[in-house]
């Protein structure tokens, strides 16, 4: 369980293509913690923008004295805004500090740098450990870099399909950048029936048919194909994946252990990478 980091937008959100249930009742986010907690997986991430995770992870903690390291997010917004939002997620997180904040929508960095200054001076009241970004495509990386800022921690999507930030990974290790990758399983794509897909999706249809025939050849369901590609890369820390229920999480613990791709499933699973930001970015996708 040492990759994982548990993200926590269903908790407040109605989110995922393949996600037919809605938000997560209280009752079963808090049986997610626990199992999360028992299994040694100690990272929750979360934001503002999802939607009351925040307060329901808070009155959790409030309730069991249970400890996680939490990573939260700071929406687009103005810089005389940033702290109070700040302020507001410590009191529904119940915390007096965070493992680390993120900006999440890189425009607000992009318009008004001095909001990253603000990030700083939180790191130096020692009310953050670790400041970074969320980020969406390589040229914002890439500015940033530019720009010589150094950020503690990067949060980018990373799946068999997605693979745009991957030569990023050794220089962000040399400098010191945590890396946590999200979309492992392109927020559900992976897991529905291609059959029933949108017409969106037709020009992917034959890579999503490939990766069932592997997960078929290898034995290992696509969840396990899907987190042992990732967990291989060793420059990615942590591996942010949400659930929708106690079960989807009991799966992905169970099958983030002891299965190992062999070298020829692996190569399969490379050749399956994909450069169409329309189908890598699910705010791209047409549905019906």
């Amino acid at each position: 369980m040492k990759k994982i980091a548990l993200g926590t937008a269903q908790f407040g959100l109605n989110y995922g293509i393949n996600n037919y249930r809605g938000k997560i009742p209280k009752d079963e986010i808090f049986e997610i913690l626990h199992m999360a907690n028992e299994n040694g997986i100690i990272i929750l991430d979360t934001a503002s923008a999802y939607g009351n995770s925040e307060s329901i992870i808070g009155d959790f903690l409030e309730r069991t004295g249970i400890i996680f390291s939490i990573v939260s997010k700071l929406p687009k917004c103005k810089l005389e805004d940033a702290r109070s939002i700040f302020d507001n997620t410590l009191k529904s997180l119940r915390c007096k500090s965070l493992y680390g904040y993120m900006i999440h929508d890189f425009s607000s960095y992009n318009e008004e740098r001095s909001i990253w200054d603000f990030l700083c001076s939180l790191k130096n009241e020692q009310r953050i450990e670790k400041v970074g970004f969320s980020l969406y495509f390589p040229w914002q990386l890439q500015l940033l870099i530019e720009h010589g800022v150094m950020m503690d921690i990067v949060q980018v999507p990373y799946n068999v399909f997605d693979r745009r930030f991957e030569d990023y990974f050794g220089l962000l290790k040399e400098m010191g950048v945590e890396i946590h990758v999200r979309s492992v399983f392109l927020q559900g794509l992976f897991f529905k029936e291609i059959g029933k897909l949108e017409k969106h999706f037709d020009i992917i249809k034959d890579k999503l048919k490939t990766l069932q025939r592997v997960a078929d050849d290898s034995g290992l369901p696509i969840v396990a194909l899907c987190m042992n590609f990732v967990a291989d890369n060793k420059n990615v820390d942590k591996i942010v994946v949400g659930v929708d229920s106690v079960k989807n999480l009991k799966e992905i613990i169970e099958f983030s252990c002891g299965h190992f791709l062999s070298r020829n499933h692996l190569q399969k699973l490379l050749e399956l990478k994909e450069a169409n930001e329309d189908i890598l970015l699910p705010f791209r996708w047409q549905l019906n």
